[in-house]
């Protein structure tokens, strides 16, 4: 899959328009559009970087340097874990502590 088809795949997948899309990357619909036929070749580092973000996705997979989310899904819970973390201001010791958790629960879990 091009680079091109992972944008328009994954832009479906989270039902988002065009407009929604190019809003966030702060970019015409018609661009993302131009993106997503592979008219556009090229994407600046910055716009990658935005891209994938309103796509929840890491600009490795968008650019094809790593598996896609659904073949590994914890890319995914990592970066939702990390843009929540974000953009609710978490402080860095309580996400040790849901980390410490998570591990717990791991432990829990493997002893059944």
């Amino acid at each position: 899959m091009e680079w091109k088809d992972r944008i328009k795949s994954r832009r479906l997948d989270l039902g988002l328009t065009l407009e929604k899309v190019a809003q966030a990357v702060g970019v015409s619909a018609a661009t993302i559009s131009r993106w997503e036929r592979g008219e556009i070749s090229s994407l600046n580092a910055d716009k990658v970087a935005c891209l994938a973000n309103v796509l929840q996705v890491t600009p490795d997979y968008l650019m094809g340097w790593e598996i896609p989310p659904q073949e590994g899904q914890l890319n995914n819970v990592y970066f939702n874990f990390a843009r929540e973390a974000q953009e609710n201001n978490i402080d860095p010791d309580d996400i040790r502590i849901a980390i410490d958790m998570i591990r717990k629960l791991k432990r829990k879990h493997s002893k059944k």
